[in-house]
């Protein structure tokens, strides 16, 4: 196998060829929410969401590559920060990606060890928190991830239910904005309701069938934003919770929007009117 000419000095080049090898199996395993959970540790599928966790400081325990990935070295990474480099033939490697097509590179991270609370996300002059109720799809939760954070969202929180924030999925789609905000995990809707409430933050649910406009309430105060299961929506008894139900206008033959769409319009929309 051909050295790559871009390495670092200092790392540890260990070559895997055995599908049977310990660190093809963790991989393999990490795959699944239970084991995550278990170990701690979560994936990182590709180049660009494996730099954005070295930047934003985050843990990582191995890395590893297939051959024809290694033959064109390392670029943009920060190499200090890793120790060993696990390099594995293609086929081996295509075997435990998490993507149809292969990226060639993919991290095991250690989750973030502080657990944020509701009152860590209300922070800032006049936040925005956007909560999600039983999201299900993986690239849905990313993308909303990755609106939350470009649109100055205070931080994020996710009912039980959700699809698991370290779903390697969640984590390629959200580009960093999962190492980058704080984020709640694991409480019930009524939980999180009583709570934003009692730190003065205003309710707002995103329903098609609101009859107020997302025009017509004040977003420039304190708010959290309520985005809905893709199929179900909300329950009656958090509608009945929630203090503003509001609807996006669209032309009439439209019925609704994708929920990562809606999340991307309304955090939008809340930046737009702070910066009037």
């Amino acid at each position: 196998m051909r050295k790559a000419p871009l390495l670092a000095p200092h790392l540890v080049v260990k070559e895997v060829s055995s599908p049977t090898n310990h660190l093809l199996k963790q991989i393999k395993l990490l795959h699944e929410r239970k084991e995550r959970e278990k170990t701690q540790l979560f994936l990182l599928d590709g180049p660009k969401v494996l730099n954005e966790a070295i930047i934003k400081r985050v843990e990582i325990v191995d890395i590893a590559v297939s051959e024809s990935f290694l033959a064109n070295g390392l670029p943009n990474l920060d190499q200090s920060l890793v120790k060993y480099l696990y390099v594995m033939p293609d086929k081996l490697f295509n075997g435990v990606g998490t993507t149809v097509t292969s990226s060639g590179i993919m991290g095991i991270a250690r989750m973030r060890r502080k657990e944020f609370s509701i009152a860590d996300c209300v922070v800032g002059e006049n936040p925005v928190v956007m909560v999600c109720d039983a999201i299900q799809d993986p690239g849905n939760l990313g993308t909303m991830m990755r609106s939350a954070l470009a649109f100055g969202a205070s931080g994020i929180i996710l009912s039980k239910g959700n699809v698991d924030q370290y779903n390697p999925k969640v984590v390629r789609g959200a580009m960093g904005a999962s190492f980058a905000l704080p984020i709640v995990n694991d409480l019930t809707m009524p939980e999180i309701i009583e709570q934003l409430h009692e730190l003065n933050v205003a309710t707002i649910l995103l329903d098609a069938n609101a009859s107020q406009s997302i025009t017509q309430v004040d977003l420039k105060r304190p708010v959290a934003v309520f985005f809905g299961n893709e199929g179900h929506g909300f329950s009656e008894e958090t509608m009945n919770s929630i203090q503003h139900q509001i609807a996006i206008p669209m032309k009439q033959m439209s019925e609704s929007l994708n929920v990562a769409t809606s999340a991307s319009i309304v955090l939008y929309e809340c930046a737009r009117v702070r910066s009037l």
